[in-house]
């Protein structure tokens, strides 16, 4: 998880302007503390796997896209296993929102660190610990510490840290969800013999199919989506080849769909990626359209 210290979820303009002062009295307010206290801690039990908790924590890419209404943009300095830095503005975009964070992450133990370098909430540190529970399950610890905060305002901190986790790890925990059960389905699909479609599939009735806004359907272990668009019919792959983000609910626009986690954009009719080359979509089964029968079937592929 990320760092975030905004006191006003989508604050208007004077909210804006109350939590950047409020913040700038806290920053350069006379202290003799010499270390930051714990202002508050969230605990989740997650029924997920330690491995996609360190895959979300090191990614600050998709902090704009999934957490749309709590990131507005990022700008990833620099990045590995071992955590990344970047500038990132909190919604609203303003000049009193922006702040440069850095977050890193120790395998071993098992938990990584957030530190606002500058900005918006200079000096807080967010200190994350995962306990494993199980292969499935994990319990995770979240301590906020902010340096310098007076003691009237630490009911003030404290309600925004937890309402604003909270909300950020329900999202999170949809996103790593989602892709453990398309790791799931890759590694049962190359467990399978390729199977021999030499008639194709039959897909169902156009007339049917048509209503709905996308029909999601297998062919040689890998998941496609089925639309009609521009008067024809035609599929493309329902995974993002990144992360495995699901493609099914995007909508067309201008011949693409974007993946929601990192607002990749991919073209339906060649695949490729127009926001990252190194990725393209795999190629997908041609439709065809009895039109004795109203049945759609994929194209026999051996």
């Amino acid at each position: 998880m990320s760092q975030s210290s905004v006191l006003n979820h989508s604050p208007n303009l004077y909210q804006l302007l109350g939590n950047f002062l409020v913040d700038k009295y806290r920053r350069y307010r006379l202290s003799s503390a010499n270390t930051s206290p714990l202002i508050c801690s969230l605990v989740q039990h997650l029924p997920i796997r330690i491995e996609r908790m360190f895959e979300n924590a090191i990614d600050g890419e998709h902090l704009p896209f999934l957490h749309s209404s709590t990131f507005a943009e990022i700008n990833i300095l620099e990045s590995g296993r071992w955590g990344w830095e970047a500038e990132l503005y909190m919604r609203p975009k303003s000049f009193m929102t922006k702040m440069r964070i850095r977050l890193e992450l120790d395998r071993e133990r098992n938990c990584w660190v957030t530190k606002t370098l500058s900005g918006l909430g200079k000096g807080t540190e967010i200190r994350t610990h995962a306990i494993p529970k199980g292969e499935n399950q994990i319990k995770v610890v979240i301590d906020f510490y902010v340096p310098k905060l007076p003691g009237f305002l630490h009911k003030k901190y404290s309600e925004y840290y937890l309402s604003t986790y909270q909300r950020l790890y329900e999202e999170d925990f949809s996103m790593m969800s989602e892709r453990q059960l398309a790791l799931d389905f890759n590694k049962q699909g190359a467990r399978r013999p390729r199977t021999e479609y030499t008639e194709g599939i039959n897909l169902g009735l156009a007339s049917v199919l048509q209503s709905e806004k996308s029909t999601m359907f297998v062919f040689d272990g890998k998941k496609y989506c089925l639309r009609f668009y521009q008067d024809k019919w035609i599929a493309y792959s329902a995974t993002c080849p990144h992360m495995l983000g699901p493609l099914n609910e995007s909508e067309i626009a201008d011949g693409h769909i974007v993946c929601p986690w990192h607002n990749y954009r991919f073209d339906i009719n060649t695949g490729q990626c127009s926001s990252n080359a190194n990725y393209c979509l795999t190629t997908p089964p041609d439709i065809y359209h009895d039109p004795a029968t109203d049945e759609l079937w994929t194209t026999g592929r051996v």
